[in-house]
């Protein structure tokens, strides 16, 4: 059955890359865009928004299944080889994100665990501006304020 992807009626903007990234999509506009429907799914109960990405990150970090509905859905893959992210909003198409790199450095990974730990840390900002747009269409207008505001774009 196909999914009803937001990504695939907007533009490039839609979670797109940004200049501390260079990916197609960036890291924590995927969180933020699952973040927000999970929110919405909870009645903006803050505490349960913060509890999903902290538990987001530990299960990334014990190589755990994860899975949050209208949010994220983490799936290891054997043998430490990353892991496949699974977007419950239908914001984005399934990510994978292989463990590359030399040795221990996994960037790929590495790059989503900091996106997770800068979302965490800038999660206040978010959830007022989640909180004062609740239902606001996630345009890209709307995209750009919450990231400058976040802190994300200097």
């Amino acid at each position: 059955m196909p999914r009803n992807l937001k990504i695939m009626k907007e533009g490039e903007w839609f979670l797109g890359k940004d200049e501390k990234q260079e990916y197609p999509v960036c890291y924590r506009y995927v969180i933020c865009y699952s973040l927000r429907s999970f929110l919405c799914s909870v009645d903006f109960d803050k505490d349960l928004g913060l509890m999903a990405l902290k538990e987001l990150k530990d299960n990334i970090g014990k190589k755990s299944h994860f899975k949050k509905d209208y949010f994220l859905e983490i799936f290891p893959l054997k043998e430490d080889l990353g892991f496949v992210v699974v977007d419950q909003s239908n914001g984005i198409y399934p990510l994978v994100i292989y463990a590359e790199g030399i040795g221990d450095c996994n960037q790929k990974v590495t790059a989503f665990k900091m996106s997770i730990d800068e979302v965490i840390r800038s999660y206040d900002k978010i959830f007022d501006i989640f909180s004062e747009g609740k239902s606001a269409d996630w345009t890209k207008g709307y995209q750009e304020n919450l990231f400058e505001k976040a802190g994300f774009i200097s």
